[in-house]
């Protein structure tokens, strides 16, 4: 590595130097530490590069540099420390470097040059320090830079040149000070220099110029004063007390020069070019442009009489005067010149010359002139509205202004003016200024490059002409969108989408769409969206979606769906996916239509212990209930029947309103009932949350309704052929058993007792599971499947299955059949084999009664009701599943159970067929529930004051959750039936439980005031008999 002269570590991620990573390379030469991230710099880390000669540290965060970094460089020539953040150098900073030639420290944040930073680096020759924020520079900060020919200050804030600046830059070739705030430069400026190639003062402030300005400087090849404030040029201003002026180029072109004085250029005999394009010229003194050669450009001003003789030379080759709207030409206007000068003019204005004597060229607005420059001037041509490409000649180019309906991008390129809002109608237009001038309001280009006003056309229907069209065809009305930027926009019908002043249509939160359809392409109009959200010229200006928009769909849940504004594609909620975003995700588990994430894995085992413990406990508890229930009075009614009969209670009421506890999150709460709707979701969320489903044990544990279908049948029929088959097991065994033993009566009661006991465990678990197993045979109905039309048209429609959108209903041909065979097999018939064995131990039971010995009418009436309410005592079959059914209810009523079971599965059809959010759903619910609430209260069919008190305020609560559904969004349509039928509906509940009350009351009251008036009667009766004989004596007396 000692040996090594070239390093180059460019484009790393090097963020510091220390002493120590180049302390060995003594021989290293060239040095290549750009494009890196260097932020810090150890002090002497340079310090044995003794034959350094190359330093590149440009493009780095370099903020200061310690003090000394480069003593131990004396032979470096060329540093450059461009792009960085420096804002000051230390004192003393350059001191060491004798040899050095160039010194890049452009692109920095320099604000403050020290007096004297550059006085020991004589032999400097190109000082570039371009881009920074030097306010001011010391009167000598060049006073030992003699051998300077590269002097870089432009785009700085400098405001002037103090005087004696540049006095001993005798040798400067180029001076930039473009792009910064000079107001004015004194008459000695520039004094003394000699050889003076380049000045470029172009983007300032200037507005007057001192007359002797060039009088003791040679200008040798560009002038550039364009783009100040010049209001006029002063005579004499490029006479010279030297030598001639060898300018070749002089630009002037946007300036605010009103007038040119008589031989105003001359001392430029060998100028080719002059640039005067877009100024305010109105007036040319005659001889203005004596003394000259070459072009002379003169468009774009504010000429309107020709009435002196300006150019009478004969070495003037063109003459420019088109875009100036002259009304009026001398015959000596254009005296003087050659037959060979070109001049070019307005088409509309040749004929305004009378016999000219030179070659008159007619041009049209799209006309462009050519200048052929100094190839040097191109990047500042490139900056200055210009275009530029090669000549033959290998220092020269030719520049053309940008055309109008184009600007300069400042990278010799001519951009044209973008759609819109937008056009241009001058030449030589720069991105330093207004590119391109705005169109009236309402009015737009269609097409790019809009050379004229008379290009900007009325924006299209459906847009806003009250603004300005921007860079578009005028932005959409509130509710339009459109579907192509240059194009119409239309009004936005559909519910669910969002097109509110973004031209576009996106999709509102709570809602769903489905861009998975023929016609239809997401990542077009995400490509549209994103083209019509650019508010710039770098447009797509053809941007258009020429597909489908799909048809939005409000979702289950509202907060399921959480579009943001502006979304075109939909974001489901963090948990969920799948159509309408209605499933539940990997890792989450649903509650109520809420997923919510599994927790880990040692909690579920712990919640399954503490649920399996909780079952044993409750069950040791029943069974111990039930031995002393045995040893008890058979006459009271048991523990274990109050439980049971108030736990069907519960579970009917669990079954009824279990749907609608999920369909509470399918509906849209107004405003005034959220909080309600919120507390109850809150609430019910909180409990069941607690049972965690099965999917978090194992993720591919998905259960869809075809499997639970399958489930439910096969349970069924697991139940029904497994006690068939137990009962048939153990009989034989029994009978076995006995054949070798004298018991054939106790085998025989022995059956019966086992008959019984299947039968009622096998009854009592069909009707708890009913209507769970109703529900999976009524959700593969096909009146239970969902049509979905993804397109506006409704050319492509989906058929999914309402209780799970990741099944489509054509593959369920098979699963409708076997579901109409279970409604027969097994929805129908279990009612019906219930209420038939009911029936037949009613009768029993009656035939029993008969038998007995009648001791009075009252007496065989209560003896009849107990046989029915405690079978139990008379006959031991059927007895468990009859008390289960019937225990709770008064004898006449051994059917009442029958007509909840048909209550609950009428109202499961209902909800799985049609769901909730079918107004039809809700009304017949209302109905069915108000129906069995007036026969509750009619009947009273419940032994248990309690119990009947209970079954009537959980009616009242189903009816209020029905009511608060009815209460939400109705269609309006229907709004006014509908609203008659809640009502009514709702007047009828408080008539009845009025009535009821008030009729319990008078009922009350009335044997109160009966009694208390036969307790009068009686005493009043019982003093008259006990006063009468006592009277009778005294008259006999």
């Amino acid at each position: 590595m000692g040996k090594l002269h070239n390093l180059s570590i460019e484009k790393n991620d090097i963020v510091e130097i220390r002493k120590s990573h180049f302390a060995t390379l003594h021989e290293l030469k060239y040095l290549y530490l750009r494009w890196n991230r260097i932020h810090w710099i150890e002090k002497d880390s340079f310090q044995n590069l003794t034959n350094l000669e190359v330093l590149f540290l440009s493009r780095n965060y370099i903020t200061c540099l310690p003090d000394n970094i480069f003593n131990g460089t004396p032979f470096l020539q060329q540093l450059d420390l461009a792009s960085n953040k420096i804002q000051e150098f230390q004192d003393g900073l350059f001191d060491n470097l004798s040899k050095l030639l160039v010194l890049n420290l452009a692109s920095n944040k320099i604000q403050e040059v020290q007096d004297g930073l550059f006085n020991n680096v004589p032999e400097l020759k190109v000082l570039n320090m371009t881009g920074n924020a030097v306010t001011h520079l010391p009167k000598k900060i060049f006073s030992d830079s003699k051998q300077l020919m590269y002097l870089g200050l432009d785009g700085n804030h400098l405001q002037e040149l103090p005087n004696g600046l540049l006095r001993n830059l005798n040798g400067l070739a180029q001076l930039k000070v473009s792009h910064n705030q000079l107001q004015y430069l004194q008459s000695n400026t520039f004094d003394g220099m000699n050889n003076l190639l380049y000045l470029f003062v172009s983007f300032n402030n200037i507005s007057k110029l001192p007359c002797d300005l060039f009088a003791r400087v040679e200008l040798t090849s560009t002038l550039d004063l364009s783009y100040n404030r010049l209001t006029s040029l002063p005579n004499g201003l490029f006479n010279s007390y030297k030598k001639i002026h060898r300018l070749n180029t002089l630009l002037l072109h946007r300036n605010q020069i009103e007038h040119l004085a008589r031989n105003v250029f001359r001392g430029l005999p060998r100028l080719m070019s002059l640039c005067l394009v877009h100024n305010n010229i109105k007036v040319l003194g005659d001889d203005a442009f004596a003394g000259i050669s070459g072009k002379i450009y003169l468009f774009g001003n504010k000429l309107s009489i020709m009435s002196t003789t300006p150019f009478r030379n004969r070495d003037i080759t063109e003459i420019h005067l088109y875009g100036n709207n002259i009304v009026f030409f001398n015959n000596t206007a254009l005296r003087g010149l050659s037959s060979n000068t070109k001049v070019f003019i307005d088409c509309q204005e040749v004929q305004k010359l009378e016999n000219p004597a030179v070659a008159i060229t007619c041009v049209t607005p799209q006309f462009v002139p050519v200048l052929r420059v100094d190839k040097k001037l191109d990047v500042i041509m490139g900056q200055e509205g210009f275009a530029c490409k090669p000549t033959q000649l290998e220092n020269e180019i030719f520049c053309w202004p940008c055309p109008r309906g184009t600007f300069s991008n400042g990278d010799n390129e001519c951009v044209p003016c973008p759609p819109g809002g937008y056009y241009q109608d001058e030449l030589g237009i720069t991105n330093k200024q207004e590119i391109c001038k705005t169109c009236s309001k309402g009015t737009f280009v269609r097409n790019e490059g809009g050379t004229s006003i008379g290009d900007c056309r009325v924006c299209p229907d459906g847009t806003n002409k009250m603004i300005h069209a921007g860079y578009r065809a005028c932005f959409c009305l509130d509710k339009y969108a459109r579907k192509e930027r240059f194009g119409p926009c239309y009004l936005c019908l559909e519910k669910g989408v969002n097109c509110s002043r973004r031209d576009y249509e996106s999709i509102k939160p709570g809602f769903y769409w489905s861009w998975d359809f023929e016609g239809a392409n997401l990542t077009n109009y995400r490509n549209f969206v994103k083209n019509l959200a650019i508010e710039n010229r770098f447009i797509d200006f053809n941007a258009s979606y020429d597909g489908e928009i799909p048809r939005p769909f409000a979702c289950a849940r509202r907060e399921s769906c959480k579009n943001t504004v502006g979304d075109v594609d939909v974001q489901c909620a963090t948990g969920y996916t799948g159509w309408l975003c209605s499933k539940c995700s990997t890792r989450y588990y649903s509650v109520m239509n809420y997923c919510l994430p599994c927790p880990e894995k040692e909690w579920l085992f712990i919640e399954v212990a503490l649920i399996l413990c909780f079952c044993v406990v409750v069950s040791a508890g029943l069974f111990r209930f039930y031995q002393l229930d045995k040893r008890g009075k058979k006459s009271e009614r048991s523990l274990i029947d109050i439980f049971i009969s108030r736990g069907k209670i519960a579970l009917g009421f669990y079954q009824v309103v279990g749907e609608f506890f999920t369909s509470l999150h399918d509906v849209s709460w107004a405003t005034t009932m959220k909080f309600i709707g919120d507390v109850i979701s809150l609430i019910e969320l909180n409990i069941l949350r607690l049972f965690i489903r099965p999917q978090c044990f194992y993720e591919k544990l998905q259960i869809n309704p075809k499997i639970e279908f399958v489930i439910g049948m096969t349970f069924i029929a697991s139940v029904i052929t497994g006690s068939f088959g137990i009962y048939q097991v153990l009989k034989l065994f029994r009978k076995y058993k006995t054949k070798y033993t004298d018991a054939s009566k106790s085998f025989e009661k022995n059956t019966k007792d086992l008959k019984s006991k299947l039968l009622s465990c096998s009854i009592i678990t069909l009707f708890v599971t009913y209507p769970p197993v109703c529900t999976v045979v009524f959700q593969l109905y096909p009146r239970a499947c969902e049509s979905f039309c993804l397109d506006r048209v409704g050319n492509t429609c989906k058929v999914l299955l309402r209780s799970d959108y990741d099944i489509e209903c054509q593959d369920l041909n098979v699963y409708h059949i076997f579901a109409y065979a279970a409604t027969a097999g097994y929805v129908l018939a279990y009612p019906a084999v219930l209420l038939i064995l009911l029936n037949r131990r009613f009768r029993f039971c009656l035939l029993k009664s008969a038998k007995i010995p009648q001791v009075s009418s009252n007496e065989n009436v209560e003896n009849d009701r107990q046989i029915l309410a405690d079978g139990t005592t008379r006959d031991g079959s059927n007895a468990v599943w009859v008390n289960f059914l019937c225990e709770n209810y008064k004898p006449q009523y051994w059917y009442w159970e029958i007509v909840e079971l048909t209550r609950k599965v009428t109202q499961t059809v209902l909800i799985t067929l049609l769901g909730w959010e079918n107004k039809l759903t809700v009304l017949i619910t209302i109905g069915i529930s108000v129906t069995f609430l007036t026969l509750h209260a009619r009947y009273m069919p419940m032994k248990s004051v309690f119990e009947q008190r209970l079954q009537v305020m959980f009616s009242l609560v189903a009816i209020l959750f029905n009511v608060l559904i009815a209460a939400m969004d109705v269609p309006e349509e229907y709004g006014g039936a509908f609203s008659v039928v809640i009502i009514t509906l709702n007047a009828v509940v408080i008539v009845i439980i009025g009535a009821e009350v008030a009729y319990g009351l008078f009922v009350r009251l009335t044997h109160i005031r009966i009694n208390e008036l036969a307790q009068r009667f009686s005493h009043h009766i019982c003093r008259y008999l006990e006063e009468r004989p006592r009277s009778g004596t005294d008259s006999k007396e």
